[in-house]
């Protein structure tokens, strides 16, 4: 059986930014600016996995102003089918994947924060690209988000 754990919430906004680049001949690059929401519960390693793995497409922003913030909402959900090993047993695991929900709700740029098992890895990623959602607002706008989202993989011991 499988069972899905809780998903927690960062929030990103796609904003433009020049940096200036490090090669002169270019002028500067644009990257989107992240924005990344960290509530009182908010584990620091998954804020660092986030951040190591969306710096360089990403300018990652943390804030903190839950007042003005609205989480995304899954509004479809696909469920990964139990696996088995080559002998037949079932998987047992737990793994961690970090997303981006776009403003659009599908999910974008997924990857493994932390795996029992690394057979398990392509399933969830593949899942959870099949998920979809309403998009995150800030001060009444819609955003893109960030999250993490677990998958529990258990069976008959």
């Amino acid at each position: 059986m499988l069972s899905l754990l809780r998903c927690c919430y960062a929030s990103i906004i796609a904003t433009t930014v020049l940096v200036p680049s490090t090669n002169s001949a270019e002028r500067a690059v644009a990257l989107p600016v992240i924005y990344n929401f960290v509530g009182k519960d908010s584990n620091p390693a998954n804020q660092q996995a986030f951040k190591r793995a969306y710096s360089k497409k990403f300018r990652v922003i943390d804030f903190f102003d839950k007042k003005s913030y609205v989480p995304s909402r899954c509004t479809h959900k696909v469920v990964p089918k139990p696996q088995r090993d080559s002998s037949g047993h079932v998987l047992h695991g737990k793994v961690r994947v970090g997303l981006i929900v776009t403003i659009e709700g599908t999910v974008t740029s997924p990857f493994i924060i932390y795996s029992d098992d690394y057979t398990l890895d392509p399933i969830v990623l593949a899942t959870i690209k099949q998920w979809r959602g309403a998009a995150a607002q800030l001060n009444g706008s819609p955003i893109a988000i960030t999250r993490f989202q677990d998958f529990t993989f258990k069976g008959n011991r």
